[in-house]
C-alpha cells in the first residue's frame, strides 16, 4: 500500500514538474486513486465530525458497538397519529389519568366543555386516583404513603418522605429539588392530597390471578352511563340522572351548567371533576392527620429520631390546612351545597314520580307547563308537536314523561361503562344488538353483568374521537378498552341471528390480531435471541484478540504433552534427590535437621585431639588447715 502511495506521488510530482510523457487524463486517474486511498485510510482510522483520527487500532482497542434499545412486546395498539405523536407531555398525562376535587370558587364551565383543558394546580384540593391493584407505595420508604401526596409531575410519595428529600438538597436557598423518579423540579406548595379509589368491576374471574387486567371469561359489571352532547359530565343513569330541564331552570340560573359535588350521586367515581365542599376536606385532613399520629408513635417505638422532625412539620401542615377550610366554611359555600343538594334529591323525585315530596316541585304539574315548554321538548325528542300534544293531554300519566322528557340521540349519548368508573366500555357492535333487541336507550337495563369475549385497548386521540363521538368526554392520551361480550343470554334468538354475520366477522378480526400479536411477540423474542448471539460472538471475537484471553484450541494436545514431561521430569529430579538424602524427613519430605546433643555423639571424630580437665575445689576445712 505504501508503495502504491509512493508511485501515485512520483507520477504526480512527474507531472507539476513539467515532465513530458504524462497525459491529463493519468493525471486525472492519479488524482482518482490517491483520493480512493484516503478513503481507505480514514476509513481504517475512524475521523469524526471535527476531523480528528482515532489512535485507537495502535493499541489494538475498540469500543464495542452500541447496542440497539430493545423493544418489549406490549399487547396495546396505537394508531398512526399516537405513534408519531409529540413528545411525552406530563401534564397532558396528569389530565388524563387523574380526576380533581376542586376548589369550588372558581369557575369551570371552560373545563366543562373540554376535556383537554387543565385545570389551574392551584385550584385543586385533592387528586383522585384509580387503583386496579395494590395500593401504589411510596418510592422513596416503599411502604404505603402516609399522608399521600403527588406531585405536579404525577408521583405519589409519603409527605414525610418528601419533605425529608427536599430538606436534603444541596443549595437550603433554592426552594425545590428535582424529582426522584423523573428529575422534573418538585416545590413543597404543590403537594397535593391523593384519595385513591379501589376498582370492584370484575365480579367474578375464570382463575386466581395476580394480574388485575380484564382478560377473556372475566365477568364485568356495566352501567347505563348517559352525556350530554357538548358537556364531559357523563353520569350512570339512576334516580338522579339525568336532571330534567325544568329541574335545572328552577334551580340554577340560566345557562347555568350542572356541576357535580363531591356528595353527588356517582360522581367520586364517573365524574372528571367535581367541587370538594369544607367538610369533606376537614374529614379527609383528619384522615391523614391520624395517619402521621400512628407514624409518629410508630417512629418512636423503634427510636427513628431522623423521620420525627418531619413528620412534626406534616403534621402542621395539615392542622394549618384543618383551620383554613374551617374559615371558608361559609354561608354561600352552604348554600350552594344546599341548593346542589336539592338540586338532585328534586330530580331523584320526579324521575320516580314523587312529585309531592317537593313543595317547589308542584308547579311543574301537567295543567300549568306552558304550550311552548311541551312543544321545545317535544321537538328535542324528535316527537311531532301536535301529536305530542294531544297525546299527552289524553294520557294520565303524561306528568312524568314532561318532567323527564326523552332525550334524542342528537343530542344525549348512552353507553355501557364499567360500574367502578374505569375506562372500560362495552363494544360499539354490542350496543348495536341491544338498541335492536330492546328498541331504545331508554329501555336498557340500568346495570348488566357480561362475560368477556375479546379485549380491544386503545389510547384516546382525535382520530379515535371522530370514530367515536360519544367519548368525546374523554381527554387525549386516555387509555380506553373496549369489551366484546357474549350476549346470547342478554338477547333474543332473532336478534342474534340478525347480527350473526357481523359477530363472525368480528370473531374473526378477534383471532386475526392475537395471531398477530402472538406472531409480533415471536418475532421480537427471535429478533433478540439473535443480537444476543451476535454479542457474544463479537465477545468470543474481541476475547481470542486480547493476548491475555488468548486460547489455541489447535495446541492443546502439545500443552498437554509438555505439561506431562514437565511433571514426570520433576518426580525423577525429586526421586534422585530423596535417595542421596539419607535420615529423617519432614513432614514437608525434606531432610530434618539434627539437634546439637545427637550430632556431637553421631560423629566426633574432629575433635578427638581435644582433652577436657576438670578441676575439683578444695573442701574449705583443707583450705583453713
Amino acid at each position: 500500500m505504501q508503495l502504491l502511495l509512493l508511485l501515485l506521488r512520483n507520477q504526480q510530482d512527474r507531472y507539476w514538474t513539467g515532465r513530458s510523457g504524462t497525459s491529463i487524463k493519468s493525471v486525472c486517474c492519479v488524482c482518482l486513486l490517491n483520493a480512493s486511498l484516503v478513503n481507505q485510510e480514514q476509513e481504517e482510522h475512524a475521523i469524526d465530525k471535527k476531523g480528528r483520527v482515532s489512535l485507537n487500532h495502535l493499541l489494538n482497542f475498540s469500543f464495542p458497538e452500541r447496542r440497539a434499545p430493545t423493544s418489549t412486546y406490549t399487547p396495546r395498539r396505537s394508531n398512526k397519529q399516537s405513534s408519531s405523536s409529540s413528545p411525552y407531555n406530563k401534564e397532558r398525562f396528569v389530565n388524563a389519568n387523574f380526576r380533581f376535587l376542586v376548589n369550588p370558587s372558581d369557575d369551570y364551565t371552560f373545563h366543562l366543555a373540554d376535556p383537554d383543558s387543565r385545570f389551574d394546580w392551584s385550584a385543586i384540593e385533592q387528586v383522585l386516583i384509580s387503583a386496579s391493584g395494590e395500593v401504589p407505595s411510596c418510592p422513596i420508604c416503599l411502604s404505603p404513603p402516609t399522608a399521600a401526596r403527588v406531585t405536579k409531575c404525577g408521583h405519589i410519595f409519603c409527605l414525610p418522605c418528601i419533605l425529608h428529600y427536599l430538606e436534603l438538597r444541596e443549595n437550603p436557598k433554592k426552594q425545590w429539588r428535582k424529582c426522584p423518579i423523573c428529575w422534573d423540579p418538585v416545590y413543597e406548595r404543590d403537594f397535593k392530597p391523593v384519595q385513591i379509589l379501589h376498582t370492584f368491576a370484575v365480579a367474578e374471574r375464570e382463575q386466581q390471578r395476580k394480574s388485575t387486567a380484564i382478560i377473556e371469561g372475566d365477568k364485568v359489571d356495566m352501567a347505563l352511563v348517559m352525556r350530554t352532547s357538548g358537556s364531559t359530565l357523563a353520569l350512570p343513569v339512576s334516580a338522579s340522572w339525568p336532571v330534567p330541564d325544568a329541574v335545572v331552570d328552577t334551580y340554577l340560573k340560566p345557562g347555568a351548567p350542572v356541576i357535580p359535588w363531591h356528595f353527588t350521586p356517582n360522581a367520586m367515581q364517573f365524574a372528571r371533576f367535581m367541587l370538594a365542599g369544607p367538610e369533606y376536606l376537614l374529614a379527609e385532613y383528619g384522615r391523614d392527620r391520624q395517619g402521621l399520629m400512628d407514624a409518629m408513635t410508630e417512629a418512636e417505638e423503634w427510636n427513628l429520631a431522623e423521620e420525627i422532625p418531619f413528620i412534626e412539620r406534616a403534621t402542621a401542615q395539615v392542622d394549618e390546612k384543618i383551620a383554613q377550610f374551617k374559615r371558608q366554611n361559609t354561608k354561600q359555600v352552604e348554600l350552594a351545597m344546599h341548593t346542589a343538594q336539592m338540586l338532585f334529591d328534586t330530580a331523584a323525585a320526579i324521575n320516580t314520580g314523587e312529585l309531592a315530596k317537593n313543595k317547589k316541585v308542584e308547579t311543574m304539574q301537567q295543567e300549568e307547563i306552558p304550550l311552548s315548554y311541551q312543544q321545545y321538548h317535544s321537538q328535542r325528542a324528535g316527537q311531532d308537536t301536535e301529536a305530542s300534544s294531544v297525546s299527552e293531554q289524553q294520557s294520565p300519566d303524561a306528568q312524568i314523561n314532561l318532567a323527564k322528557p326523552k332525550m334524542g340521540p342528537t343530542l344525549d349519548y348512552h353507553f355501557y361503562q364499567a360500574s367502578d368508573g374505569q375506562h372500560v366500555y362495552l363494544h360499539p357492535l354490542d350496543i348495536r344488538i341491544l338498541k335492536h333487541e330492546y328498541g331504545g336507550f331508554e329501555r336498557f337495563p340500568d346495570q348488566l353483568q357480561v362475560s368477556v369475549e375479546g379485549v380491544e385497548e386503545t389510547t384516546m386521540t382525535e382520530e379515535v374521537r371522530k370514530r367515536f363521538k360519544y367519548l368525546n368526554h374523554l381527554p387525549l392520551s386516555c387509555d380506553v378498552t373496549f369489551l366484546e361480550v357474549d350476549l346470547k343470554k342478554l338477547v333474543s334468538n332473532d336478534t342474534s341471528k340478525a347480527f350473526s354475520n357481523e359477530l363472525k366477522m368480528r370473531a374473526k378480526k378477534r383471532q386475526d390480531r392475537i395471531r398477530r400479536e402472538e406472531k409480533g411477540r415471536k418475532a421480537i423474542e427471535a429478533r433478540q435471541k439473535i443480537e444476543q448471539r451476535s454479542r457474544d460472538e463479537a465477545n468470543r471475537r474481541v476475547i481470542q484478540s486480547d493476548p491475555f484471553f488468548f486460547h489455541n484450541p489447535d495446541a492443546n494436545q502439545e500443552n498437554e504433552a509438555m505439561l506431562a514431561r514437565a511433571i514426570s521430569e520433576s518426580a525423577r529430579e525429586q526421586h534422585e534427590q530423596q535417595s542421596q538424602q539419607q535420615g529423617p524427613k519432614t513432614v514437608w519430605g525434606t531432610r530434618a535437621v539434627a539437634a546439637q546433643e545427637e550430632a556431637e555423639a553421631g560423629s566426633s571424630d574432629w575433635a578427638d585431639h581435644i582433652v577436657v580437665t576438670t578441676k575439683k575445689k578444695k573442701s574449705k576445712q583443707k583450705h583453713k588447715k
